[in-house]
């Protein structure tokens, strides 16, 4: 069962039933009838809003798993201002994967000057603030709320909106034909997605731009898919967006992903299932239950991840999966549940038509595309290069940038009247430009604007020539050269290249390779290593070098690697961890005979698993840097791709694996393919049946001390007294001997100071051996 709490006005809720959004919330639409069993909705005003934020009450914030912020809550004072005192209370709860939604809220807008400032509403965050400015029409019905991410969750699952649903419910409810009244500007615009926008109305002004688009933002969530905020301006459960609301909800609450499980009821073999899902709620794992779907209504559900029940026969499955292939965007991953004989457990059978990208690499890319407008990835033609190369080679969408990104290239070229072209007369920059250039091009990024086509055309050819000039000159650094070197091997030099002589070009890589070799690579910067490693694997594919004469400098060159390479897998740092992974990553996927290597092997793993180990989830990048983020995530795609498992999937796989065999008894290679989902299910029941089990063991080991410390109590108690008894009857009985013992009292006063140290002695000894008894350990 999940918690949600949900803030409203109540003056608004006293006089408007459109202003009920529990009863909005409450009522069943895509979830059908499990959304009773799944969801407990609880209200709050300015009355008891202080009972969210104090820290011993049953209704403190971290109980529930996620909060509604309805339209126009925050009139009230009171809700304004426990928001804006307990930030830091909102951090940690959105830190800890729970979901925050905010609907409308009127009083917080202001009045757009030239010179206003960005200054945010208060109630968040500093990182997740926002301000909303309100829009200068005078009706709130005017414009055209449009989707800017069709394909997002929130979009899809449990009901499908478009465009057209949210324009019905714009204009008939029970509010008013409304639409917005402000817009959505975030203080950091690279913290946000923005899902809902109005593309119809006049665009932003260039103050508050801070993306390509000019549009102005309607509806946002967070970047970052494990701090579920969302924000919008528009009133959606007072306008009775009720198909929307309820996909937020999910969203908020149970996150990007729910399992879908179909069961065949009546079937003995379907029983098998109830003691996973009932492990799955006890650890609040999203899951959602489809009893005796057809084919063709279970491929209308968005599940990444579908498990069938074990009643199922083969062929059923194979129809359910031929179904859900109609779909060309089909991205579920289905598993079989099929009995194990062996083990008496279940294997679970996966069919996918691809390998799921890897979530950090999606979010990675969707920041960079957050952060390109307007520092354009910090102005650098060598942020250009990672950025574009990792995108290029994983699919993500350039056409945005690619005419951007060649103005500013063409800015940096000189101005004679010369059809060499340079970045800047700088070397190593032209290179990088030349690889720039090639990859918009190949990638078919230009192609929808043959202005900026023709114009990269020209600077790439530029670019060759006076590349290939500067081979010539002896005074330029190895290093230069071999970056120039690099640049010119990357493309695709089976089609002729005007100015290029190929013959030349392979005297002067030899000559080069030659020099590093002379030197035994010691002195080469760690990247420089990955460098030379390149060039020597592709002279020996060109027949310019000796294959023995290679293999013996990669040898070496691994060698150096492995010596260079932390135990924790860094190289120096991330950025450079990064770079040099993704070097032997691609050499090993290009060149057969270097692949497959145990020590090149160990370094990747060891650099891949340092990469996800660096991951910030809370940012969606690494390290807030723009080439960092842009190589780690080049370097989990080429992983992806290699092996067919996302990466961070595979390391979970890894250390999940007792775990999970102990659950369903299945294979290493099936658990590659779990998905991040069952990993949180086996991580989340092993963590509660820790918890159970420590809490055994710690009762059981506290009954004992309490059962040793009382007996150790009686026994003294009985001793002392039976001491005194005997010691009063024969004062009773033998009045001299009394008078002897006072007589010599000194003596005996030494005796018992002796007899009771020596006790001390023992009973210390004692106390040690029992694991000090009187003061039992918390564990």
């Amino acid at each position: 069962m999940f918690h949600v709490a949900v803030i409203v006005n109540e003056n608004e809720v006293a006089h408007s039933a459109f202003a009920d959004t529990v009863r909005t919330l409450q009522e069943p639409l895509g979830l059908g009838e499990q959304k009773a069993k799944t969801y407990r909705f609880y209200q709050f005003d300015k009355f008891n809003i202080h009972r969210l934020f104090l820290t011993e009450d049953e209704n403190n914030l971290h109980n529930f798993d996620s909060v509604v912020l309805a339209t126009n809550a925050t009139n009230n004072t009171e809700v304004l201002e426990a928001f804006r005192n307990n930030k830091s209370e909102i951090e940690k709860y959105l830190g800890q994967g729970k979901g925050l939604l905010i609907c409308s809220q009127k009083k917080l807008s202001v009045d757009f000057e030239h010179d206003s400032s960005i200054e945010g509403t208060g109630i968040l965050p500093e990182r997740y603030d926002y301000s909303l400015f309100n829009r200068p029409e005078k009706s709130s019905s005017q414009g055209k709320i449009t989707i800017s991410a069709a394909q997002d969750r929130i979009c899809r699952y449990p009901n499908l909106v478009d465009d057209k649903l949210i324009d019905y419910r714009c204009q008939n409810n029970n509010f008013m034909p409304h639409r917005y009244r402000a817009h959505v500007v975030p203080q950091h615009p690279s913290q946000f997605e923005v899902i809902l926008a109005d593309k119809k109305s006049p665009p932003l002004q260039d103050a508050l731009r801070s993306t390509l688009d000019s549009s102005r933002g309607i509806l946002l969530r967070s970047g970052n898919l494990r701090e579920r905020l969302v924000v919008t301006s528009m009133a959606l459960d007072w306008a009775g967006h009720k198909e929307l609301l309820e996909n937020l909800l999910v969203y908020i609450t149970e996150g990007t992903d729910q399992l879908g499980v179909v069961r065949k009821a009546g079937s003995e073999a379907d029983l098998a299932l109830d003691a996973y899902l009932v492990r799955a709620r006890v650890a609040k794992v999203p899951v959602r239950v489809y009893p005796n779907l057809q084919s063709a209504e279970l491929a209308k559900q968005k599940h990444d991840t579908l498990i069938v029940s074990p009643a199922y026969s083969s062929e059923e499955v194979d129809g359910i999966w031929a179904e859900l292939c109609r779909n060309k965007e089909n991205g579920t991953d289905l598993y079989h549940m099929l009995s194990e004989p062996i083990t008496g457990g279940f294997q679970l059978h996966r069919k996918s038509v691809q390998s799921r990208r890897d979530d950090m690499c999606s979010s990675a890319a969707a920041w960079l595309g957050r952060t390109f407008y307007p520092g354009l990835w910090g102005k650098s033609i060598w942020s250009f290069n990672y950025v574009v190369s990792m995108m290029a080679a994983q699919d993500f969408e350039l056409e945005a940038f690619a005419p951007v990104i060649v103005d500013f290239i063409e800015e940096h070229t000189p101005s004679e009247a010369t059809p060499k072209v340079s970045y800047d007369n700088v070397i190593n920059a032209s290179a990088q430009m030349l690889e720039v250039l090639h990859l918009l091009l190949e990638s078919g990024a230009l192609s929808k604007n043959n202005e900026s086509k023709l114009k990269a055309e020209k600077m790439k050819q530029g670019t060759v020539s006076w590349l290939t000039e500067k081979l010539d000159d002896k005074s330029i650094t190895l290093r230069d050269r071999t970056y120039v070197l690099l640049a010119l091997f990357r493309m695709d030099l089976s089609k002729e290249v005007e100015g290029l002589d190929k013959t030349k070009l392979h005297e002067i890589a030899a000559e080069t390779y030659r020099s590093y070799k002379s030197n035994t690579f010691s002195r080469c910067e760690t990247v420089e290593l990955a460098q030379v490693l390149e060039l020597s694997l592709k002279l020996k594919l060109l027949g310019v070098a000796a294959d023995s004469d290679v293999e013996s400098s990669v040898a070496k060159i691994l060698a150096l690697l492995a010596k260079r390479q932390s135990d924790e897998g860094y190289w120096r740092n991330i950025s450079e961890t990064a770079e040099v992974t993704l070097t032997l990553l691609v050499l090993s996927d290009k060149y057969q005979d270097f692949a497959g290597r145990d020590v090149q092997t160990e370094l990747i793993l060891r650099g891949v698993q340092c990469i996800i180990g660096a991951y910030d989830s809370a940012l969606g990048n690494w390290q807030n840097d723009t080439n960092a983020t842009a190589k780690a995530a080049h370097v989990l795609g080429a992983f992806d791709r290699q092996i067919g498992v996302s990466a961070s999937d595979f390391f979970a796989g890894i250390q999940t694996r007792s775990a999970f065999r102990a659950f369903v008894g299945t294979n290493v290679r099936d658990l590659a393919h779990d998905g991040l989902l069952l990993s949180e299910l086996l991580n989340k029941e092993a963590q509660l049946s820790k918890v159970k089990k420590s809490a055994g063991l710690s009762a059981a080991r506290l009954r004992r001390y309490r059962l040793f410390t009382f007996g150790a109590t009686f026994v003294t108690l009985l001793s002392l007294s039976t001491l005194a008894l005997v010691l009063g009857i024969l004062i009773v009985s033998h009045p001299t001997v009394a008078e002897q013992m006072v007589g010599d009292w000194q003596g005996y006063l030494v005796s018992s100071f002796v007899g009771i140290l020596l006790s001390i002695v023992v009973m210390g000894s004692v106390s040690v051996a029992r694991g000090r008894i009187l003061n039992p350990p918390d564990k």
